[in-house]
């Protein structure tokens, strides 16, 4: 996995109406971004997909919705699904995500 300066991923999490921040924000990285790119929104259950299908739009990198056991690479944007905290996810190695154990939690 990528470093820059010490750091191994990039973390966000928003509020939905924190859509426009994060698409100025992909819109902004270039295509060999260095690092991963994890996004966390509070978000509706009903809203699965459509968070990458809008980030997607913005940006050159690949979109997509974590998944069980994904390897996490340099280069991509990951958004967690409504019902996933990404808990964990600072453990000392990121190299699978956490949320396949993580509770739903209520909107």
């Amino acid at each position: 996995m990528g470093h820059v300066a010490g750091y191994r991923i990039v973390v966000i999490g928003t509020s939905w109406g924190g859509l426009h921040a994060l698409s100025v924000l992909v819109r902004g990285l270039p295509a060999d971004f260095p690092l991963p790119l994890a996004i966390v929104q509070h978000r509706s259950r009903d809203s699965e997909g459509l968070l990458g299908e809008l980030l997607q739009d913005e940006t050159a990198l690949r979109v997509s919705e974590v998944e069980d056991k994904e390897p996490i690479l340099p280069g991509h944007v990951y958004v967690a699904p409504p019902t996933c905290s990404w808990t964990g996810l600072t453990s000392p190695s990121p190299s699978t995500h956490p949320c396949a154990s993580a509770a739903p939690r209520s909107t």
